[in-house]
């Protein structure tokens, strides 16, 4: 046997320790250096996603567009227009309301009219109601407007722009 142990004689008399290594040399064996196969990123939830291209995005008006608070102002609710081929797209963050407290509306003339109530008015997240009324440059067909509210307090509000001759 190899290793350390302890050697018994026939009698039940124990000897002292053997050690027997293969390699007897002095030098000490070379440790195996480890690799790295990567390290876990952390990916950011759809919330923190949608905070930075807000936050990135909201400095400037772009496109013609413009947000105003109606009432007292809500600096927690972040708001970004996007412009493609045939809408508008408008993303905002509005934290900490539901659904059903959350309302869209908009009219022909470019006016997006996005506010909301909170339904506990002594909440401990300081959600406050609102009304931030979002001017585009073109006009729109309000009846096909559609928006969404996402668990996490994403609103997605998608505007077409009128079709001439309808």
């Amino acid at each position: 046997m190899q290793g350390w142990h302890q050697h018994r004689l026939g009698n039940g008399e124990v000897t002292e320790t053997i050690n027997k290594e293969k390699n007897p040399s002095t030098t000490p064996k070379r440790e195996k250096q480890l690799k790295t196969v990567g390290t876990m990123k952390k990916r950011p939830s759809p919330v923190e996603q949608a905070l930075r291209v807000v936050r990135a995005k909201t400095d400037t008006p772009k496109y013609g567009t413009s947000v105003i608070d109606v009432g007292a102002p809500a600096d927690w609710v972040k708001i970004n227009v996007q412009k493609t081929r045939e809408c508008f797209e408008i993303y905002a963050l509005v934290p900490g309301l539901l659904r059903e407290e959350v309302k869209v509306q908009s009219d022909p003339a470019g006016r997006v009219v996005i506010s909301g109530e909170p339904e506990q008015l002594d909440n401990p997240w300081g959600v406050t109601p609102f009304k931030k009324v979002v001017t585009l440059p073109t006009r729109i067909d309000p009846h096909q407007t559609s928006a969404v509210v996402t668990l996490h307090g994403q609103l997605f509000v998608r505007v077409p722009f009128e079709q001439p001759g309808v």
